[in-house]
Formats: structure tokens, sequence, C-alpha cells
């Protein structure tokens, strides 16, 4: 069997839950998953409640597998954030828009809503708008960069980052894998973790002396704007450090 996604009745739900994935375990992803999206609750992460559970389709088992959670309004509900705007941002395969370059960070026009802040129009994407902008202004502006860090919370980007150099879970950059959130009032911009994934062959084969680096790649960075803006800033490093110091302990 398949990954599937499910997506039940109002009144059918799974307790809170009423749209979820769930992957087989023959998928080398698996463990890797698993693990990496643990580590990113147990750290604080905003990140999808990943979970083993045994699958059965007409009283007949099907083995274990992972159910993970669908980012949407039920999923800010659960995590303490009343609905506001959740960003999706895809632009690989059937996703991809024809005709427009695949920049994620320079265009709002390539993202999608997955929840919705109601006071605003559902087509309303002002606020995103407003973000990628100061991004731009903020790689040669320095008061910019500091409008910026008002919005991006040092601490929580800095733990999100921290958290994908521990697992090496590089999955997200300026063409996919992305998730935001962004509250339309305040500004505020908080980042979502998408397919959590530890690859083992990178994590053993590769780098066999035990360091682990800070770079989603040695030769060929997987990574985003905002990213690359924060990681110039001396502030944000050494919380970053801070933030790698204590959770390794």
């Amino acid at each position: 069997l398949a990954s599937v996604k499910i997506k039940t009745k109002k009144d059918e739900m799974f307790g809170l839950y009423r749209q979820f994935n769930l992957h087989p375990p023959q998928y080398e992803m698996f463990l890797g998953e698993y693990s990496s999206g643990s580590i990113a609750k147990r750290m604080g992460v905003l990140s999808p409640k990943v979970q083993l559970i045994e699958l059965f389709i007409n009283d007949e088992s099907y083995g274990i597998y992972i159910q993970s959670e669908a980012p949407n309004e039920k999923f800010l509900r659960r995590n303490n954030i009343m609905p506001i705007n959740l960003y999706k941002g895809e632009q690989l395969y059937s996703e991809r828009t024809m005709g427009l370059f695949y920049d994620l960070f320079n265009n709002a026009g390539l993202w999608s809503k997955k929840a919705v802040f109601n006071q605003k129009h559902e087509e309303d994407k002002s606020d995103l708008q407003n973000i990628l902008s100061l991004i731009r202004e903020a790689e040669t502006n320095a008061l910019a960069f500091e409008r910026l860090v008002e919005k991006v919370d040092m601490e929580i980007w800095s733990k999100f980052n921290s958290y994908e150099i521990l697992t090496q879970s590089f999955t997200n950059d300026n063409m996919h894998n992305q998730r935001i959130v962004i509250d339309p009032w305040s500004g505020f911009v908080h980042p979502i973790v998408q397919d959590p994934y530890m690859h083992q062959d990178y994590l053993v084969a590769r780098h066999y002396d035990s360091k682990l680096p800070f770079l989603e790649s040695d030769d060929t960075p997987r990574t985003h704007n905002l990213k690359l803006l924060l990681n110039r800033s001396s502030k944000y490093i050494d919380t970053k450090y801070q933030q790698l110091l204590y959770y390794t302990k």
C-alpha cells in the first residue's frame, strides 16, 4: 500500500484529527521521518505531530505506519495559535507554476493558503508580500533588517535552524517544502517543519568522522533568502550556537 491522505467528514473525526497522512514502512524515509519529527516536537519546534500506528483495513493488519497531521487551521489551534494565515510554498513537479521563475521568496503569487485569517479576504496576500519585500530591502539596508527581526523572532528561527542542523533535515529551500504562519496584524512570521527527514546515508556514510555540517550541503546549498540573511547577523549566529549547545547536551 502506498502513502495515502485521509480526510474524514466533520462528524467522523479520529479524535482531534480530520485530515492526516499515512506513510508505509517500506519507504526509505520511514524511520528518518519519525525520528526527525519526534525531535522537532521535543525541541518545541512548530511541526506536525508524527506517531506510529498499526493500520487495519477491513480488519486486516497492514503493519506499522507513520501518521502525520496536515498543517491547516486545526493544526494551528492544536498548537495554541489562533487561526491566521498559513502559507504553503511549493514549486516542484505538478505544483510548479509554468512560465514563472521558481523562487518563492521573490513572488507572493507562488504561495497558496492552507489556513485563512477570517478578517481578511482569502485572496489577500499583502502580509506575505510585505515580508518578502522587507527581506529584499534588508539585504542592503540596516534599518530594514532591524524592522525584519522585529517580525522574524531570532529565538524561534534559530531554534528551527538548530533543529535542521541536529537532524540534518534540510528539506525546505527557495522552491519547495515551505510552510509559514503570518499574523496579518503584527506581521509576525513563524516557520513550520515540512517533510521532516533524517537521511541515514548522509549522517553515517558521508560524515563518518561525526562532524555535522552547519549548511544544507557542502557543495550545493539548499536554502533561501531569509535564512541566508539571518546568518549574516552575529546575534542570530550566537543565538543559534547557544541553541545547538543546549539541545545537544
